[in-house]
């Protein structure tokens, strides 16, 4: 409702159970009662999640505030991955200029076609589009879009397999002992294929982490990995 304090009016508006006050800074009924419509149109639209795209950023505009949270929310390794891939995204004009909710599967199949051009790997254009499905998911829950596009990575993606033989383990083995006679590299290579680890996720391995039986380790806690899983 509309309420005056001295020559100003004011709204009180009930909503969702929860008072909201705001002056209107107008000493004109009439104008007090379309602010005041307006101020409650906005409570309803953000009760429905209906977000005003006009002041939707660009995404080289989004970049700097989504690279400032993944700095806390993923390890070294993915963030990275994440600041290269933003500057490639950023590279293409059509994308970088782009404000968030007017990137949609059009634009980005023109980013892919420019990526391909250019000579670059399925693998390296799929991290790119990873990149960008993050940005959209992490501007979607902060309220600035109200959709995110589908975005399908290529196929094919790993069009080469190799199979480690004996011989190349200790091959890479006996290299790493001559580059880095000093450190333990070369005793960390088999380990490293046995088990598939990470160079990172074997260094925060302690020694409670890894149960050795007969010699050797039969089971290993993994408690700092790329990811949650």
């Amino acid at each position: 409702m509309l309420c005056k304090r001295g020559d100003i009016w004011h709204s009180r508006i009930m909503f969702q159970g929860k008072l909201y006050q705001r002056t209107l800074r107008t000493k004109s009924k009439l104008e007090a009662t379309k602010y005041e419509a307006i101020f409650r149109s906005e409570l309803v639209k953000q009760e429905f999640g209906i977000i005003d795209k006009s002041n939707a950023p660009t995404l080289e505009q989004f970049t700097p505030r989504l690279l400032a949270y993944l700095r806390n929310n993923v390890v070294d390794e993915s963030f990275t991955m994440y600041e290269r891939n933003l500057r490639v995204l950023n590279r293409f004009d059509p994308l970088g200029c782009s404000r968030l909710h007017k990137i949609d599967a059009a634009m980005i199949e023109k980013f892919v076609q420019w990526r391909l051009k250019e000579g670059c790997a399925r693998v390296t254009v799929n991290n790119s589009l990873r990149t960008l499905r993050r940005a959209l998911h992490v501007s979607f829950e902060w309220k600035l879009i109200g959709t995110v596009p589908r975005i399908h990575a290529l196929p094919n993606e790993h069009e080469r397999d190799y199979v480690l033989t004996n011989q190349t383990v200790t091959a890479m083995m006996e290299l790493a002992l001559a580059k880095y006679p000093t450190s333990r590299l070369h005793l960390m290579i088999p380990f490293l294929v046995d088990t598939g680890l990470r160079i990172s996720e074997c260094c925060g391995l302690l020694k409670a982490n890894v149960q050795i039986k007969d010699g050797l380790p039969c089971s290993i806690k993994i408690v700092k990995g790329k990811s949650k899983f």
